[in-house]
């Protein structure tokens, strides 16, 4: 043990589920005794592994839990001694920038961010303007996303190359992004991006080809779990199959996280025109909406955003078929289902004819190889 306490060190990780689990493990069951701090945030503690979770559980000091959706809630308000009740009753009603914080050997009490320095009048809320400016779909209240960073860029391309049957060297890698149809990367960017990913172990060469591993196919939601409580081999399948797809077209489909209290969310969401950074000049965005609109995506989703559902027995319910439109349209999305076999395919788009909305507002996809989901659901060699 140390003779003092003081504080060598101090490591935050953001987005922590992206970070090994190994290594923050043995920071948080071990860095204390050799005065190294580690704040662990996220914002799917869900996707944390189960040892990370052990460990943030018994080694950390302090627990901080803003508003959360009421699906995470239960899970969520265990780390902080909150009974599911309680957890469910306080902590998807949380103020904008308002937080539980538990600290060890102390009661759970509320708190309030301080004001930002410099700032003058309501911070939080310009913060919440500015990150919705950036950070969302300016039609519809539901998220979509941040425009991908270059790693997802080359992480899709890359699976989107090996999906298509020709795996790609680092010099075709560069070529093929810098003539990307809309945003692409310049080949020194693009360049020091591979660089780091190999060195993170997201991607890897194999015969002098480039690929990208098991980690960096988690990266982009394949092999996570959804939380989706009737999930099926078979319906991760369907998923795989069409982030595929949209990868060999530039598209990144985002898998997103299921909770059995929040009915709201389709299975994966894909941006058409992800919105750009604040920074943006009028015209360059104008460029890269032009550019989209010569797309296949453009044009077959009519210009929207796309909810994904999978369907294997809900296939068969009109009432699932109804409900995934209803949510679409609530957005202001265009409704994709995805199947496994002609039949269900078939039985999809009667239901969809019958509500007026094949195909101007919803589609079905029969993709058949998910099948045979014992091998569609293992996506790529670890």
């Amino acid at each position: 043990m140390r003779p003092d306490k003081r504080l060598r060190a101090l490591f935050v990780f953001d987005e922590a589920h992206a970070f090994s689990a190994r290594l923050l493990t043995e920071l948080l069951a071990e860095g204390r005794k050799f005065g190294i701090g580690v704040v662990v945030a996220s914002q799917y503690p869900e996707r944390l592994e189960p040892e990370l979770r052990a460990a943030a559980a018994g080694a950390a000091g302090t627990h901080l839990v803003f508003r959360v959706p009421p699906a995470s809630a239960r899970t969520v308000g265990g780390w902080i001694g909150m009974t599911p009740r309680a957890a469910e009753a306080v902590l998807p009603s949380l103020p904008v920038g308002r937080a539980v914080v538990a600290t060890a050997g102390e009661p759970a009490e509320l708190v309030t961010g301080a004001p930002l320095p410099g700032a003058s009048g309501a911070p939080w809320a310009s913060c919440v303007a500015a990150t919705a400016l950036e950070c969302t779909d300016a039609t519809s209240a539901d998220p979509i996303g941040p425009v991908d960073a270059i790693d997802d860029t080359i992480l899709l391309e890359l699976v989107g190359q090996e999906a298509a049957g020709r795996p790609v060297g680092e010099p075709e890698l560069l070529v093929a992004l810098a003539r990307r149809e809309f945003d692409p990367v310049a080949p020194e960017a693009a360049r020091r991006e591979v660089a780091e990913l190999l060195a993170r172990g997201w991607i890897d060469r194999d015969g002098g080809r480039l690929r990208a591993t098991a980690a960096g196919a988690r990266r982009l939601g394949i092999g996570a779990p959804t939380g989706a409580t009737t999930e099926s081999a078979e319906h991760r399948a369907l998923l795989v199959e069409a982030l595929r797809v949209f990868a060999r077209r530039g598209l990144r489909m985002e898998i997103l996280r299921q909770g059995r209290f929040d009915t709201r969310l389709p299975d994966a969401v894909v941006a058409i025109a992800p919105r750009p950074s604040a920074e943006a000049a009028p015209a360059d965005v104008w460029r890269s909406l032009d550019a989209r609109r010569a797309t296949w995506a453009w044009r077959f989703f009519r210009g929207r955003h796309v909810h994904v559902e999978a369907e294997v027995s809900g296939a068969e319910r009109r009432d699932r078929i109804r409900r995934g439109l209803a949510k679409a349209d609530r957005s202001g999305a265009y409704a994709l289902f995805l199947v496994a076999d002609a039949r269900r395919a078939r039985r999809v788009r009667a239901a969809l004819l019958d509500a007026g909305a094949y195909p101007a507002r919803a589609q079905v996809w029969t993709l058949a190889r998910a099948r045979s989901a014992g091998a569609a659901a293992q996506p790529l060699r670890p």
